[in-house]
Protein backbone atom coordinates (compact mmCIF):
# COMPACT_ATOMS: atom_id res chain seq x y z
CA UNK A 1 0.00 0.00 0.00
CA UNK A 2 1.59 3.41 -1.27
CA UNK A 3 1.61 6.70 0.72
CA UNK A 4 -1.36 8.01 -0.58
CA UNK A 5 -3.88 4.95 -0.49
CA UNK A 6 -2.43 5.09 3.17
CA UNK A 7 -3.52 8.43 4.06
CA UNK A 8 -7.03 7.89 2.30
CA UNK A 9 -7.15 4.48 4.47
CA UNK A 10 -6.65 6.16 7.67
CA UNK A 11 -8.77 9.34 6.80
CA UNK A 12 -11.94 7.59 5.97
CA UNK A 13 -11.31 5.57 10.13
CA UNK A 14 -11.06 9.64 11.08
CA UNK A 15 -13.84 10.87 8.91
CA UNK A 16 -16.04 7.84 10.88
CA UNK A 17 -15.04 8.45 14.40
CA UNK A 18 -16.12 12.00 13.70
CA UNK A 19 -19.61 10.97 12.62
CA UNK A 20 -19.75 8.23 15.48
CA UNK A 21 -19.83 11.24 17.71
CA UNK A 22 -22.06 13.20 16.15
CA UNK A 23 -24.96 10.30 16.05
CA UNK A 24 -23.96 9.90 19.75
CA UNK A 25 -24.59 13.68 20.71
CA UNK A 26 -28.06 14.11 17.87
CA UNK A 27 -29.30 10.47 19.83
CA UNK A 28 -28.37 12.35 23.66
CA UNK A 29 -30.51 15.53 22.13
CA UNK A 30 -33.36 13.87 21.04
CA UNK A 31 -33.32 11.57 24.50
CA UNK A 32 -33.12 14.84 26.81
CA UNK A 33 -35.98 16.52 24.61
CA UNK A 34 -38.26 14.22 25.50
CA UNK A 35 -36.51 13.08 29.02
CA UNK A 36 -35.10 16.64 30.33
CA UNK A 37 -33.72 14.73 33.78
CA UNK A 38 -32.27 11.84 32.26
CA UNK A 39 -29.01 10.98 33.70
CA UNK A 40 -26.95 8.63 31.13
CA UNK A 41 -27.90 11.32 28.05
CA UNK A 42 -26.69 14.27 30.35
CA UNK A 43 -23.31 12.24 31.56
CA UNK A 44 -22.73 10.97 27.97
CA UNK A 45 -23.24 15.14 26.27
CA UNK A 46 -21.40 16.59 28.92
CA UNK A 47 -18.53 14.02 27.85
CA UNK A 48 -18.88 14.48 24.25
CA UNK A 49 -19.43 18.32 24.49
CA UNK A 50 -16.31 18.89 26.79
CA UNK A 51 -13.94 16.57 23.71
CA UNK A 52 -15.33 18.38 21.28
CA UNK A 53 -16.14 22.09 22.58
CA UNK A 54 -12.79 23.44 23.25
CA UNK A 55 -14.03 26.15 26.04
CA UNK A 56 -10.76 28.35 25.09
CA UNK A 57 -13.29 29.64 22.22
CA UNK A 58 -14.79 31.59 25.06
CA UNK A 59 -11.10 33.36 26.34
CA UNK A 60 -10.38 33.78 22.86
CA UNK A 61 -13.78 35.43 21.59
CA UNK A 62 -12.94 38.08 24.54
CA UNK A 63 -9.68 38.60 23.93
CA UNK A 64 -9.72 42.16 23.27
CA UNK A 65 -5.91 42.13 21.79
CA UNK A 66 -6.56 39.71 19.33
CA UNK A 67 -9.85 41.36 18.31
CA UNK A 68 -8.70 44.87 18.09
CA UNK A 69 -5.58 43.87 15.61
CA UNK A 70 -7.75 42.26 13.43
CA UNK A 71 -10.23 44.83 13.41
CA UNK A 72 -7.35 47.38 12.45
CA UNK A 73 -6.11 45.20 9.79
CA UNK A 74 -9.53 44.92 8.55
CA UNK A 75 -10.30 48.71 8.47
CA UNK A 76 -7.01 49.20 6.13
CA UNK A 77 -8.00 46.57 4.01
CA UNK A 78 -9.05 47.09 0.28
CA UNK A 79 -12.49 44.67 0.02
CA UNK A 80 -13.80 46.26 -3.15
CA UNK A 81 -14.63 43.52 -5.50
CA UNK A 82 -13.01 41.31 -3.40
CA UNK A 83 -14.17 37.36 -3.15
CA UNK A 84 -13.31 36.57 0.63
CA UNK A 85 -12.66 33.15 2.11
CA UNK A 86 -12.26 32.72 6.05
CA UNK A 87 -10.96 29.42 7.63
CA UNK A 88 -12.37 28.89 10.73
CA UNK A 89 -15.64 30.43 11.63
CA UNK A 90 -16.07 30.09 15.05
CA UNK A 91 -18.70 32.69 16.57
CA UNK A 92 -18.51 34.26 13.46
CA UNK A 93 -17.07 37.02 15.15
CA UNK A 94 -14.03 37.84 12.83
CA UNK A 95 -16.61 36.93 9.39
CA UNK A 96 -19.30 39.83 10.78
CA UNK A 97 -16.11 42.53 11.40
CA UNK A 98 -14.84 42.27 8.36
CA UNK A 99 -18.64 42.96 6.38
CA UNK A 100 -18.46 45.68 8.85
CA UNK A 101 -15.50 46.89 7.64
CA UNK A 102 -16.49 47.17 4.19
CA UNK A 103 -16.45 43.40 3.06
CA UNK A 104 -19.64 42.79 0.55
CA UNK A 105 -19.56 38.76 1.26
CA UNK A 106 -17.44 36.54 3.52
CA UNK A 107 -17.66 33.19 2.56
CA UNK A 108 -16.40 30.99 5.97
CA UNK A 109 -15.64 27.51 6.42
CA UNK A 110 -16.18 25.55 10.15
CA UNK A 111 -15.65 21.48 10.42
CA UNK A 112 -17.37 21.46 13.91
CA UNK A 113 -20.91 21.07 13.70
CA UNK A 114 -22.05 22.70 16.84
CA UNK A 115 -19.50 25.95 16.54
CA UNK A 116 -20.78 25.76 12.71
CA UNK A 117 -24.51 25.79 13.86
CA UNK A 118 -23.85 28.51 16.73
CA UNK A 119 -22.43 30.74 14.22
CA UNK A 120 -24.74 30.25 11.71
CA UNK A 121 -27.20 31.36 14.45
CA UNK A 122 -25.56 34.45 15.90
CA UNK A 123 -24.81 35.83 12.31
CA UNK A 124 -28.69 35.73 11.84
CA UNK A 125 -29.39 37.52 15.12
CA UNK A 126 -26.87 40.33 14.32
CA UNK A 127 -28.11 40.77 10.86
CA UNK A 128 -25.48 39.81 8.73
CA UNK A 129 -27.30 36.69 7.24
CA UNK A 130 -26.98 38.17 3.91
CA UNK A 131 -23.59 39.25 4.03
CA UNK A 132 -21.71 36.25 5.58
CA UNK A 133 -22.26 32.46 4.19
CA UNK A 134 -21.20 29.28 6.78
CA UNK A 135 -19.72 26.63 5.30
CA UNK A 136 -19.94 23.44 7.57
CA UNK A 137 -16.42 21.83 6.45
CA UNK A 138 -13.26 21.52 6.97
CA UNK A 139 -11.32 23.90 4.83
CA UNK A 140 -10.05 20.72 2.50
CA UNK A 141 -13.19 19.67 1.64
CA UNK A 142 -14.02 23.02 0.24
CA UNK A 143 -14.77 23.13 -3.66
CA UNK A 144 -15.29 25.78 -6.73
CA UNK A 145 -17.76 26.62 -7.25
CA UNK A 146 -19.86 24.34 -4.99
CA UNK A 147 -18.77 26.11 -1.92
CA UNK A 148 -16.64 29.17 -3.25
CA UNK A 149 -18.14 30.80 -6.45
CA UNK A 150 -14.38 31.27 -7.17
CA UNK A 151 -10.85 31.28 -6.09
CA UNK A 152 -10.67 34.20 -2.80
CA UNK A 153 -8.85 37.47 -2.97
CA UNK A 154 -8.36 37.30 0.76
CA UNK A 155 -8.04 34.51 3.26
CA UNK A 156 -8.38 35.43 6.90
CA UNK A 157 -7.42 32.82 9.34
CA UNK A 158 -7.26 32.78 13.29
CA UNK A 159 -6.45 28.85 13.40
CA UNK A 160 -3.83 29.70 15.36
CA UNK A 161 -2.62 27.12 18.13
CA UNK A 162 -0.67 28.45 21.27
CA UNK A 163 2.98 26.80 19.38
CA UNK A 164 1.14 28.33 15.81
CA UNK A 165 1.15 24.72 14.40
CA UNK A 166 -1.47 22.73 16.34
CA UNK A 167 -4.53 23.53 14.66
CA UNK A 168 -2.68 22.66 11.19
CA UNK A 169 -2.60 26.17 9.80
CA UNK A 170 -0.01 25.22 7.54
CA UNK A 171 -1.82 22.40 5.73
CA UNK A 172 -4.70 24.53 5.57
CA UNK A 173 -3.06 27.62 3.93
CA UNK A 174 -1.26 25.30 1.39
CA UNK A 175 -4.43 23.67 0.40
CA UNK A 176 -6.09 26.96 0.13
CA UNK A 177 -2.88 28.65 -1.67
CA UNK A 178 -3.19 25.34 -4.59
CA UNK A 179 -7.13 24.91 -4.91
CA UNK A 180 -9.12 27.94 -3.50
CA UNK A 181 -7.18 31.11 -4.26
CA UNK A 182 -5.91 33.46 -6.85
CA UNK A 183 -2.33 33.87 -8.19
CA UNK A 184 -1.57 36.58 -5.53
CA UNK A 185 -3.77 36.52 -2.23
CA UNK A 186 -4.10 39.06 0.42
CA UNK A 187 -3.54 36.43 3.49
CA UNK A 188 -4.23 37.84 7.13
CA UNK A 189 -2.09 37.24 8.94
CA UNK A 190 1.12 38.00 6.73
CA UNK A 191 3.63 36.46 9.14
CA UNK A 192 4.47 34.67 12.04
CA UNK A 193 7.50 33.84 13.93
CA UNK A 194 8.36 31.80 17.17
CA UNK A 195 10.93 33.39 19.62
CA UNK A 196 11.75 31.03 22.84
CA UNK A 197 14.37 30.82 25.62
CA UNK A 198 15.94 28.31 28.06
CA UNK A 199 14.76 27.43 31.01
CA UNK A 200 14.21 26.44 34.59
CA UNK A 201 11.06 25.65 37.02
CA UNK A 202 10.56 23.18 40.17
CA UNK A 203 7.14 24.47 40.14
CA UNK A 204 6.34 24.01 36.33
CA UNK A 205 7.83 20.79 36.10
CA UNK A 206 5.94 19.53 39.37
CA UNK A 207 2.67 20.24 37.37
CA UNK A 208 3.38 18.12 34.21
CA UNK A 209 6.25 15.66 35.40
CA UNK A 210 6.11 13.44 38.44
CA UNK A 211 8.91 11.30 39.62
CA UNK A 212 8.62 9.45 43.61
CA UNK A 213 7.01 9.67 46.60
CA UNK A 214 7.80 7.57 49.68
CA UNK A 215 10.15 5.28 48.02
CA UNK A 216 7.46 4.91 45.37
CA UNK A 217 8.42 5.38 41.73
CA UNK A 218 5.52 6.93 39.18
CA UNK A 219 7.85 8.18 36.82
CA UNK A 220 6.26 5.72 34.44
CA UNK A 221 3.00 7.97 34.56
CA UNK A 222 5.54 11.13 32.48
CA UNK A 223 4.91 9.26 29.31
CA UNK A 224 1.35 10.71 28.81
CA UNK A 225 2.92 14.35 28.70
CA UNK A 226 5.59 12.91 26.16
CA UNK A 227 2.58 12.12 23.86
CA UNK A 228 2.22 15.82 23.47
CA UNK A 229 4.39 18.56 21.44
CA UNK A 230 4.26 20.82 24.17
CA UNK A 231 2.69 21.87 27.71
CA UNK A 232 0.50 25.04 28.26
CA UNK A 233 1.70 27.67 31.06
CA UNK A 234 1.89 31.05 31.55
CA UNK A 235 5.43 31.48 32.61
CA UNK A 236 5.52 34.88 34.43
CA UNK A 237 2.74 33.72 36.81
CA UNK A 238 4.89 31.21 38.02
CA UNK A 239 8.11 30.75 39.57
CA UNK A 240 10.92 30.44 37.54
CA UNK A 241 14.57 31.52 35.93
CA UNK A 242 15.52 32.37 32.53
CA UNK A 243 18.57 30.49 31.43
CA UNK A 244 19.45 32.06 28.19
CA UNK A 245 18.68 34.61 25.31
CA UNK A 246 15.71 34.47 23.76
CA UNK A 247 16.19 33.42 20.06
CA UNK A 248 13.84 32.89 16.93
CA UNK A 249 12.85 29.04 15.81
CA UNK A 250 10.22 29.82 13.25
CA UNK A 251 9.95 32.35 10.85
CA UNK A 252 6.94 32.48 8.35
CA UNK A 253 5.85 34.63 5.63
CA UNK A 254 2.11 32.91 4.81
CA UNK A 255 1.63 35.84 2.27
CA UNK A 256 4.29 35.38 0.10
CA UNK A 257 4.31 31.50 0.78
CA UNK A 258 7.88 31.27 2.22
CA UNK A 259 9.27 29.99 5.41
CA UNK A 260 13.00 30.34 6.81
CA UNK A 261 13.67 26.60 7.74
CA UNK A 262 15.77 26.71 11.34
CA UNK A 263 17.35 23.20 12.17
CA UNK A 264 19.02 23.99 14.73
CA UNK A 265 19.11 27.01 17.20
CA UNK A 266 22.35 27.96 19.44
CA UNK A 267 21.17 29.66 22.85
CA UNK A 268 24.08 31.29 25.24
CA UNK A 269 23.89 30.48 28.70
CA UNK A 270 22.95 33.72 30.62
CA UNK A 271 23.01 32.14 34.09
CA UNK A 272 23.98 28.58 35.48
CA UNK A 273 21.07 26.29 36.46
CA UNK A 274 19.61 23.05 35.65
CA UNK A 275 17.62 23.58 32.43
CA UNK A 276 14.55 21.80 32.12
CA UNK A 277 13.56 23.32 28.67
CA UNK A 278 11.96 25.72 26.33
CA UNK A 279 9.55 28.51 26.70
CA UNK A 280 8.27 29.64 23.94
CA UNK A 281 5.72 31.52 21.88
CA UNK A 282 4.47 33.22 18.82
CA UNK A 283 4.58 36.79 17.19
CA UNK A 284 1.76 37.82 14.66
CA UNK A 285 1.68 40.18 11.80
CA UNK A 286 -1.65 40.67 10.55
CA UNK A 287 0.19 42.88 8.37
CA UNK A 288 3.08 45.56 8.87
CA UNK A 289 1.35 47.48 11.22
CA UNK A 290 -1.15 45.26 13.34
CA UNK A 291 0.48 43.15 15.47
CA UNK A 292 -0.31 40.75 18.36
CA UNK A 293 1.88 38.18 20.80
CA UNK A 294 1.56 35.62 23.59
CA UNK A 295 5.19 37.21 24.76
CA UNK A 296 5.56 36.74 28.56
CA UNK A 297 6.48 39.93 30.61
CA UNK A 298 3.90 42.01 28.60
CA UNK A 299 2.01 44.83 30.09
CA UNK A 300 -2.22 43.82 30.97
CA UNK A 301 -3.48 45.61 28.01
CA UNK A 302 -0.98 43.67 25.80
CA UNK A 303 -2.01 40.03 26.70
CA UNK A 304 -3.69 37.73 24.76
CA UNK A 305 -5.73 34.45 26.02
CA UNK A 306 -2.77 32.00 24.53
CA UNK A 307 -0.12 31.11 27.10
CA UNK A 308 3.23 29.86 26.66
CA UNK A 309 4.42 27.14 25.01
CA UNK A 310 6.71 24.65 27.23
CA UNK A 311 9.16 22.09 25.71
CA UNK A 312 10.41 19.92 28.56
CA UNK A 313 13.80 18.41 27.08
CA UNK A 314 13.95 14.62 27.91
CA UNK A 315 16.38 15.09 31.18
CA UNK A 316 17.40 18.04 33.05
CA UNK A 317 20.79 19.54 31.46
CA UNK A 318 23.23 21.24 34.04
CA UNK A 319 23.98 24.36 32.08
CA UNK A 320 26.64 27.14 33.03
CA UNK A 321 26.92 30.97 32.32
CA UNK A 322 28.28 31.79 29.00
CA UNK A 323 28.25 27.89 27.64
CA UNK A 324 26.58 27.47 24.24
CA UNK A 325 23.33 25.24 23.69
CA UNK A 326 22.47 24.02 20.68
CA UNK A 327 19.34 22.97 19.93
CA UNK A 328 17.74 20.89 17.08
CA UNK A 329 14.64 21.95 15.72
CA UNK A 330 12.14 19.27 14.15
CA UNK A 331 9.29 20.80 12.49
CA UNK A 332 6.82 19.99 9.64
CA UNK A 333 3.45 20.85 8.71
CA UNK A 334 1.69 20.05 11.68
CA UNK A 335 4.22 20.47 14.56
CA UNK A 336 7.59 21.67 16.24
CA UNK A 337 9.78 19.75 18.34
CA UNK A 338 12.94 19.96 20.26
CA UNK A 339 15.94 17.83 21.08
CA UNK A 340 19.51 18.55 22.08
CA UNK A 341 21.88 17.77 20.37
Amino acid sequence: MDTEQQYTKTNKIVQRIEQDWKIALDQCNQILREQPNHQGALALRHRLTQTFFPEWHYAMINDEVRNNAYYRAFQKTDWTDKTVLEIGTGSGLLAMLMVKSGAEHVYSCEYNPLIANAAVEIIKRNGFAGSVTVIPKISTQLQIPEDLPEPADILVTETLGADFFNESIMLSMQDARNRLLVANPKILPASATLRGFLFSSAHVKKSFKVNHYRGIDLSAFNKFSQYKNFQLCGIDQVPHEVLSNTKPLFQVNLEKNTASKIDQVSFTVAASGLCDGLVYWMDIALDSICTFSSAPYVQEEQQTHWRQCIHFFDEPLEVHSGQTINVNVIQNDDFIRFTLK
